[in-house]
């Protein structure tokens, strides 16, 4: 009973200042926020339970990181702490001891074993994230041929043009909404953008 179509203004206002300001926020903060998949870093994961992010997030800045992105996963007795940081500017030397750092004042923090803490560390390098992108980028840009392909053969000339544009549009809602609540662009990220193109 919802006249959708009806108000197709107001969805269209909406949509347009999504994408508007999703634009202006990527060109502002310089690009999405990129997981360490994409652009490498370090990335620690513990048990915490009952740990706050904020007492989290000044542990890890006390241990030496500049901008570490801190989020708590999970609840309760099953919440866990995963920190990420980009060490790749460090040489090797500097690296290492960094990441000693960062575990020990986890180990400090969770009352965890330090071995059990470096058990969980995972290392990507800045060459890897790169052909990471490199891959997410190609596959974005074969998906959208493809689906532009089939759609221009599918349907009639207006409905494929409309189509095509309701499906950059919404994906364009998609990375404005990622970009204004600084959400983490992760593979899973991709694999939703491919979901979406699909529908």
């Amino acid at each position: 009973k919802f006249d959708f179509v009806g108000r197709r203004r107001v969805w269209f206002s909406v949509s347009t200042l999504i994408i508007l300001f999703g634009i202006v926020s990527i060109i502002l903060r310089g690009g999405l926020n990129l997981g360490i998949e994409f652009k490498g870093g370090t990335e620690w994961t513990v048990a915490a339970p009952g740990i706050p992010q904020t007492q989290a997030v000044n542990a890890v800045q006390s241990a030496g990181l500049t901008a570490p992105i801190v989020d708590l996963l999970g609840s309760g007795s099953s919440q866990h702490l995963n920190v990420q940081a980009d060490l790749n500017k460090l040489s090797a030397s500097g690296q290492k001891v960094e990441e000693n750092r960062v575990v020990m004042a986890l180990a400090k923090l969770t009352h965890t074993s330090k071995k059990n803490i470096e058990d969980n560390q995972t290392n990507v390098g800045p060459t890897w994230g790169g052909q990471i992108t490199h891959k997410a980028i190609e596959a974005l840009i074969i998906f959208f041929l493809v689906v532009g392909l089939y759609i221009s053969i599918r349907f009639e000339p207006k409905m494929a043009l409309a189509a095509f544009i309701a499906m950059v549009h919404d994906v364009l809602v998609a990375v404005g909404v990622y970009s204004l609540f600084n959400f983490q662009v992760t593979p899973d990220t991709v694999v939703a953008i491919l979901t979406i193109l699909g529908y």
